[in-house]
C-alpha cells in the first residue's frame, strides 16, 4: 500500500470516529459514551496501523537500499572475474609466446653445438711400427683414419707426423685415392705428403719443404696443409712406401679439422 493511499484510508477512519457521537442519541449518557470509547479506540488503531505503515514503508527502504548494495557487489564481482579472465588469457599467451622463445633458443644452441662438433678436429694416432719395401703406397695397420663431416666450404687443414726410419714416405688418400694437392714429386716420389731420406730416424711431418737434409718435410711440430673436398662425410688415411730398400714407420698421427 502506497503512503498516499494510507494516509487517506487514515482520515476515512478518523472522518468516521468523529462522526459517530452525530448518530448517537443526545438524550441516552451511556450510549454517547459507548459510541465515543469505539471513536476512540478505532482512532488509536488507526495510528498504531500508521507507524506500522511507516515502519514497514522504511524497512522496504532498507531492503532496496540493500538490494541495491549487492547489485553493485555482484557487478563489481564480475568486473573482477572478467578482469582476472584477461589477465590470465595474457598471462598464458606470455607463457606460450616464453615457451617459443625458449624452444627457438635451445634449437639454436643444438645447431650451434652442432657446427661447432662439425669442425673439431678429429685426431688419429697409431703408436706401433709397421714397414714396407713398396715404390708404391700402401694401407698399413692402425693408419690412422679419420672420418670428418666436411661443410660447405668445402675445405679441410690436415696435420701428419711419423718418426721414419729409412727413405720412407707418406701420402694422404681417401678411399682407394690420393687426395689431390700434395707434392707433385719429392725425391722421385709422387703425391707426397711427407718424405725422408734415409740417415738416423727423424721425426717428420707436415708440410712436404724441401731441406738441407734431403727430406721433403718438416722436422720437429707439423705444420697445416689445406685441402678441398666436398661437403659431407669423408675419410682420410695415411698411406706409406719406400724410395728405397725398407722403410719403417712408429708414432704415426693424423689430425684433420674441416673448416666452416
Amino acid at each position: 500500500m502506497s503512503r498516499r493511499a494510507f494516509v487517506t484510508l487514515l482520515a476515512v477512519v478518523i472522518a468516521v470516529a468523529v462522526a459517530i457521537p452525530a448518530f448517537a442519541d443526545s438524550g441516552t449518557t451511556a450510549k454517547t459514551t459507548s459510541v465515543r470509547g469505539l471513536s476512540t479506540r478505532a482512532l488509536g488503531k488507526a495510528k498504531s496501523a500508521l507507524r506500522i505503515g511507516r515502519a514497514a514503508k522504511r524497512e522496504v527502504h532498507k531492503a532496496v537500499a540493500a538490494a541495491g548494495t549487492a547489485s553493485g557487489s555482484a557487478s563489481a564481482a564480475q568486473a573482477s572475474a572478467a578482469a582476472a579472465k584477461t589477465a590470465a588469457g595474457e598471462a598464458a599467451k606470455a607463457t606460450e609466446g616464453a615457451q617459443e622463445r625458449a624452444g627457438g633458443a635451445r634449437l639454436k644452441a643444438e645447431e650451434a653445438q652442432k657446427e661447432v662438433a662439425s669442425i673439431r678436429s678429429k685426431v688419429g694416432f697409431a703408436e706401433g711400427d709397421v714397414s714396407t719395401a713398396s715404390k708404391t703406397f700402401q694401407s698399413l695397420a692402425g693408419g690412422p683414419a679419420v672420418t670428418v663431416d666436411v661443410l660447405q666450404a668445402g675445405l679441410v687443414q690436415v696435420w701428419a707426423q711419423a718418426l721414419i726410419d729409412g727413405e720412407g714416405a707418406v701420402s694422404l688418400y681417401e678411399g682407394a685415392h690420393q687426395v689431390e694437392g700434395q707434392a707433385s714429386e719429392c725425391n722421385g716420389v709422387k703425391g707426397v705428403l711427407f718424405q725422408v731420406e734415409a740417415g738416423e730416424p727423424l721425426l717428420a711431418g707436415t708440410p712436404a719443404a724441401l731441406d738441407s737434409s734431403g727430406a721433403c718435410a718438416t722436422l720437429g711440430a707439423p705444420g697445416p696443409v689445406l685441402f678441398r673436398a666436398t661437403a659431407g662425410e669423408h675419410t682420410f688415411e695415411l698411406r706409406y712406401a719406400s724410395a728405397s730398400g725398407s722403410a719403417t714407420f712408429s708414432e704415426r698421427r693424423l689430425v684433420v679439422a674441416p673448416l666452416p
